[in-house]
């Protein structure tokens, strides 16, 4: 799987959406009922802005959206949010933190067990984060995982001579 470049960084001024599948059923007496509808229910919408950046990096994003284009493929990027991992600080079950170490694979990882007693907290030194498995964190087990999207929709503007801005729209896709 191919992972979206990391230079040059995202513009701030973005925004992530939130869209649940959720079947709601309306009764006639008002009542309704409501459910959360497959597996990954709830994927992530992220609209994004490289803002001001030279043409040779924005050749280097459209040539990546292109060819995941053509080949219709999801891609592998770490959303700006997630939080990095930290030494001796408390994580439970489903957490999910990005290395500190620059990696630029698109790996996160989340936390899949945990032993000892709570609080379950990281050692105090980063592991050697493996690229495909677990990996063993003081109290924690951490598995890979990697989140995969597509980006269906962009557009180019050349604001300046040589610099451009590119807006893109990536949004959460789930494969086995």
């Amino acid at each position: 799987m191919a992972t979206f470049p990391t230079s040059p960084a995202v513009s701030f001024g973005v925004s992530k959406t939130s869209k649940p599948k959720i079947r709601r059923v309306q009764f006639g007496d008002g009542y309704s009922k409501q459910i959360s509808w497959s597996m990954n229910q709830n994927p992530k919408i992220w609209n994004l802005s490289f803002e001001n950046i030279t043409e040779a990096e924005s050749d280097t994003i459209e040539t990546f959206l292109d060819a995941r284009a053509d080949d219709a493929d999801s891609f592998s990027w770490i959303p700006i949010d997630l939080q990095k991992w930290t030494a001796s600080t408390a994580y439970s079950v489903g957490d999910i933190v990005q290395p500190l170490t620059a990696q630029n694979n698109g790996l996160v990882f989340k936390v899949t067990a945990v032993s000892g007693s709570s609080p379950y907290t990281s050692h105090s030194s980063e592991p050697t984060w493996p690229t495909s498995g677990t990996v063993t964190d003081n109290e924690l087990t951490w598995t890979v995982m990697s989140y995969e999207w597509l980006c269906l929709d962009w557009s180019k503007q050349i604001n300046f001579s040589g610099y451009a801005t590119i807006n893109a729209t990536f949004e959460e896709v789930f494969e086995p």
